[in-house]
């Protein structure tokens, strides 16, 4: 049996909370990336007898692949001049790629160790 925390227990319920918050204050918000502006995608390649998984980033089909802001959904001038994330910012909204308070706030997801003395985070259970 898992034992939450105090801790855990206040995120969980906070958690909706900051969502929907932020929600309401950037309605035209990405769904598909949730304003993070990107996805991560994976690709196997061979290695030896085995797969090896690559990972990495791929700009956001409906946001910053169709010259949108990821926060906004204005278009963002002249986006096609930033080779990376980190140099794209919104002039209208001030959405910045290097910036994860610029986001939508994560679900609170916390730890669960398959070890029955221990809490949600992970700690010993006294």
């Amino acid at each position: 049996m898992y034992t939450h925390t105090p801790e855990c227990l206040q995120k969980q319920s906070e958690s909706p909370h900051k969502r929907n918050v932020w929600q309401s204050q950037w309605p035209f918000f990405c769904h598909t990336c949730e304003a993070v502006g990107y996805r991560e995608e994976s690709q196997s390649h061979p290695y030896g007898s085995t797969t090896a998984t690559e990972y990495f980033d791929e700009w956001c089909p409906d946001c910053l692949d169709a010259g949108l802001c990821p926060r906004c959904g204005k278009s963002i001038p002249q986006l096609e001049d930033a080779s990376d994330i980190s140099q794209v910012l919104c002039p209208f909204c001030h959405w910045h790629g290097d910036q994860a308070e610029d986001t939508m706030p994560a679900v609170y997801r916390c730890y669960h160790d398959e070890i029955d003395s221990m809490d949600c985070n992970g700690q010993p259970i006294d």
